[in-house]
């Protein structure tokens, strides 16, 4: 089956000339003679593309830099040049956020006109000596290339905080897309990034082909990026550079005896498999290498000692896979593909999401600030206690629908005020309560996770639901006379998990008794009965 690529262009690289399929080695002798080279009729001017995209797999970055990781990315294995050694350099993490953003200016296509073998390549191949052929001339032969220029700035964000870095690359690439279409950044944004990048890491990688002298200077912060963008359109027109190549296999050629060709399709697999797992052993290297730099970003990091543990035993599994390598190209036929391998208990602890030690809930889900018509309410809890029977929840009772949770923070809901009956905890953000607690909430403890879950040590008697509402702590209660709820007046009692609370029929602790262990709303024939009361710890 025919076979095209499009490859990036690499020194030694001339039309006509053969290349290795498996490595994308170029070779050093004419496969092709060709009449003329040219390009099509009506082919002036140029061709201009611009794209600015998140990336959150190392794939999405060699696509941005039209590298298919399922075509021609096996040729990064044998390449330390060009976009293969840019992506390398890039030092793509799952942990960070990438930002591409590149502009493609094609100037002209010149493409070879009539190809055919050369005397050479014809005569190994009817003397049957396809090996020789492949040696010599590979299995393409480069039948076009592409002039112009690409330019691509890959930006790696790091914050100590995820949502704020997510939050900066979101505005980046809206800036970006809006400055090269012609428009303006607003005064409000502007000063929003200003504010993200004084508490943001922005490491600026740039590959570009086409321009020269200050076209082609150095690019090292944000600004430089947009500017270069503008431009570049301008300097490709004054010094263009070829930057791709169309390479095609030889049975698109006439030979004057049909060969058998090699079959590379195993190989190819192989390779392609090698490249994907080295890929993988990359990101995760410099995952670790992440965690190392900055730990105080990450939930609970694993300690130093297993860190560079982790990364020795990457390294060696990238070494071992160069070796397997080898071994493929030494006989393909034979090709095996490669057992990869991570480092015992290898995970990527989580990102910090957050930097603010308050959490927000919201009346609407989806933190929404409007829902059919209605507005929503928020409120910003620090650590404490929020009760509605104090008037503390400004969203109003039973109405939260939404909350976000600061990293290290929980959220502790109950369904009645005083921090009494069933509870739910949250402990991170949460766009849409349980539907069997949405609009339930009542009060509830806003608390540091390693503090502890709260502990709700006392009792609460009503005269009848929700009223006249009097707290009773660990101990002994004689006279009911003497509180503010009164003797022969408990209608109700919250009794929270952990507690007893004993009624008696009269003060002292005298007469019949009963012991209630949960929330009774309605105490039947203890109702307005009780003088004396002992609360305890069950």
């Amino acid at each position: 089956m025919s076979i095209q690529r499009t490859v990036p262009f690499r020194d030694g690289m001339e039309l006509g000339v053969g290349m290795d399929d498996l490595t994308g080695q170029v070779g050093s002798l004419a496969a092709v003679t060709f009449t003329e080279s040219g390009s099509s009729v009506g082919d002036g001017g140029m061709e201009a593309a611009y794209d600015t995209s998140l990336v959150t797999t190392a794939e999405q970055l060699y696509d941005q830099l039209n590298v298919n990781v399922s075509a021609e990315g096996r040729y990064g294995l044998f390449s330390a040049e060009g976009k293969f050694a840019f992506a390398e350099k890039s030092r793509f993490s799952s942990t960070a956020t990438f930002l591409v953003a590149r502009a493609d200016v094609q100037a002209s296509f010149v493409r070879v006109k009539d190809p055919a073998p050369v005397a050479d390549a014809q005569q190994l191949v009817r003397n049957g000596k396809q090996d020789k052929f492949r040696q010599r001339y590979g299995d393409l032969f480069i039948r076009g290339v592409k002039s112009g220029g690409e330019f691509i700035a890959v930006l790696s964000i790091t914050s100590g905080v995820k949502t704020e870095e997510r939050e900066l690359a979101v505005s980046l690439k809206a800036s970006f897309d809006g400055i090269v279409a012609g428009g303006s950044v607003s005064t409000d944004v502007t000063s929003r990034q200003e504010s993200l990048k004084t508490r943001s890491e922005i490491r600026v990688s740039i590959y570009q082909r086409g321009g020269s002298g200050d076209q082609i200077s150095y690019v090292g912060t944000v600004e430089d990026v947009l500017a270069r963008l503008k431009s570049f359109a301008a300097s490709v027109r004054d010094n263009p550079k070829a930057y791709s190549v169309q390479a095609a296999s030889y049975d698109t050629l006439v030979f004057p005896d049909e060969p058998n060709w090699f079959d590379l399709a195993r190989g190819r697999e192989v390779l392609e498999d090698c490249m994907r797992k080295r890929i993988v052993l990359q990101t995760a290297r410099n995952d670790v290498d992440a965690v190392l730099t900055h730990p105080d970003y990450f939930r609970n990091p694993p300690s130093t000692a297993t860190l560079n543990g982790w990364t020795t035993q990457l390294t060696d599994s990238l070494n071992a896979l160069d070796d397997h390598i080898s071994t493929v190209i030494d006989s393909v036929s034979a090709a095996e593909f490669f057992t990869l391998t991570m480092p015992d208990g290898f995970v990527v602890p989580e990102r910090n999401q957050h930097g603010s030690q308050v959490v927000e809930i919201f009346s609407h889900a989806d933190y929404a600030a409007e829902w059919q018509g209605i507005p929503g309410r928020s409120q910003k809890l620090a650590i404490g206690r929020y009760d509605d029977a104090k008037n503390q929840i400004l969203i109003g009772n039973d109405q939260l629908s939404s909350l976000k949770v600061p990293d290290g923070l929980a959220v502790r809901g109950y369904e009645h005020a005083w921090f009494q009956g069933a509870f739910i905890d949250f402990t991170a953000d949460t766009p849409a309560v349980p539907m069997d607690w949405n609009d339930r909430i009542s009060s509830l403890v806003v608390y540091d996770i390693a503090a502890g879950v709260p502990v709700i040590d006392f009792a609460v008697g009503l005269d009848f639901p929700w009223a006249r509402a009097t707290l009773f702590t660990v101990g002994d209660y004689p006279d009911l006379s003497s509180t503010g709820l009164g003797a022969d007046t408990l209608g109700a009692l919250l009794v929270p998990r952990g507690l007893i609370v004993t009624l008696f029929d009269d003060a002292n602790f005298q007469g019949e008794h009963i012991d209630i262990f949960g929330d009774t709303i309605d105490l039947g024939l203890w109702n307005n009965r009780a003088a004396s009361l002992r609360v305890t710890s069950g």
